[in-house]
This record gives structure tokens, sequence and C-alpha cells, in this order.
């Protein structure tokens, strides 16, 4: 798959994930799914294009629901 094919396939999701953390109320098992599903993007981006803008952009999604919770 392709960089492209591969945001293109799951930005709708990723994006979903920005809004949600943008939100003051959230609900926490829908959080808890998009980063499950996030995660999993970013280790297949840290696979296939580690050193590509995806990847990086994928970590810092991560990290910011591991800073909302922690």
């Amino acid at each position: 798959m392709t960089e492209s094919q591969f945001i293109k396939q799951n930005k709708e999701k990723w994006m979903e994930l920005e809004s949600m953390l943008a939100k003051k109320v959230r609900d926490p098992d829908k959080l808890y799914q998009l980063f499950e599903k996030v995660s999993g993007d970013l280790s297949f981006a840290q696979t296939f294009y580690p050193n590509r803008s995806v990847r990086l952009y994928l970590n810092q999604l991560t990290q910011r629901v591991f800073d909302l919770v922690g």
C-alpha cells in the first residue's frame, strides 16, 4: 500500500480522534476505540513509512491521548 492510499483509507478516523480531543466532554469508550485503531495505524506507519510525516503525525496524535489520560 502506498503512503497516499494509507492516508486516504484512514484519514477519517484520525480526524475523528482529533475532533474528540478538542472537546471538553468525551465518550471514554469511543476515545479508547479510536485510540486503539490509531495506535495500530501508528505501528503500521512505523514499519512501512518510518521517515515520513504520517508517522510523526500519528505519533503526536496518540501522544495527545496519553497526555490526556496520564
